[in-house]
């Protein structure tokens, strides 16, 4: 392999990775060795392995790709809304629980959480909650909040 000549380099690829070691030496006697990673050298004795350079490629990329999904599910991350969400429905099931809400406004307020998750569940597909859809999620929930607190405080009889 000639001086300063890296696996794949484009020397090697224009030269179809022939490289002979002496005028006196042919592809074909080179060729048929076993273990030589490229036709034209022997590797055995700087001890690189047939696939080497490849295995390595694979196991970065898969490492990449693992690190990379955290990477977006972590700005996708929305604890205020996930808080507040949880804080809302556990007002409605206290309302169920003190006779404040019957079944027809209890199935009306945990659809409209619903609404709600189906918002949050698709500002967070991309990976990434903007400013813009962070607003949009917290008017629908001050909408749900005030329709909880009517239909809690109605004095409809249950």
């Amino acid at each position: 392999m000639p001086a300063g000549c890296r696996p794949l380099c484009p020397p090697c690829v224009v030269l179809s990775r022939v490289h002979l070691r002496s005028p006196f030496e042919t592809a074909n006697s080179i060729v048929n060795q076993p273990g030589s990673l490229y036709v034209g050298t022997d590797d055995s004795a700087a001890g690189a392995t047939k696939g080497g350079c490849m295995k390595q490629v694979i196991w970065s990329a898969a490492l990449v790709a693992l690190c990379v999904p955290s990477f977006v599910f972590a700005q996708a991350e929305t604890p205020r809304i996930d808080q507040r969400q949880a804080n809302q429905e556990k007002r409605i099931d206290q309302g169920i629980a003190g006779g404040q809400l019957n079944e027809r406004e209890a199935t009306r307020l945990n659809n409209q959480q619903e609404h709600v998750n189906k918002l949050e569940d698709k500002a967070k597909s991309d990976g990434v909650v903007t400013k813009k859809e962070r607003v949009r999620i917290n008017r629908a929930q001050d909408r749900t909040s005030r329709h909880i607190a009517r239909q809690k405080h109605d004095r409809q009889q249950r």
